[in-house]
């Protein structure tokens, strides 16, 4: 498989993300998720709530977390080198948190 400089940064981003932002992944348990992907295997790990995180998508400039049956955690790159994480929360009325962070996962007042 082949991974761009930019799949490299996302990589990166993704094993940098603090635990404020992604509290119920650890560093290894995201280390194991990209390792999973990496070799085409199905993608979900055990996460801080004894339940299972999973990677739904990776794509050029983004991944997808299926982060609960039902919550999902998305992270993009945005041309302007900021960081967009979108949570969704699936309920009787779905709703979204959208935060853009700068590389130092400083949070950028929208």
């Amino acid at each position: 498989m082949f991974y761009s400089s930019t799949s490299t940064y996302l990589e990166s981003l993704f094993y940098a993300v603090p635990l404020a932002i992604l509290p119920l992944l650890n560093s290894g348990a995201r280390l194991d998720l990209w390792d999973l992907h990496r070799a085409e295997q199905y993608t979900a790990v055990s996460n801080n709530l004894n339940g299972e995180t999973s990677l739904e998508k990776v794509d050029a400039n983004s991944l997808t977390l299926r982060y609960t049956p039902a919550s999902t955690w998305k992270m993009e790159l945005l041309p302007d080198s900021t960081i967009r994480i979108t949570r969704t929360f699936f309920a009787r009325d779905t709703s979204q948190i959208t935060e853009l962070y700068n590389k130092r996962w400083q949070r950028i007042k929208m």
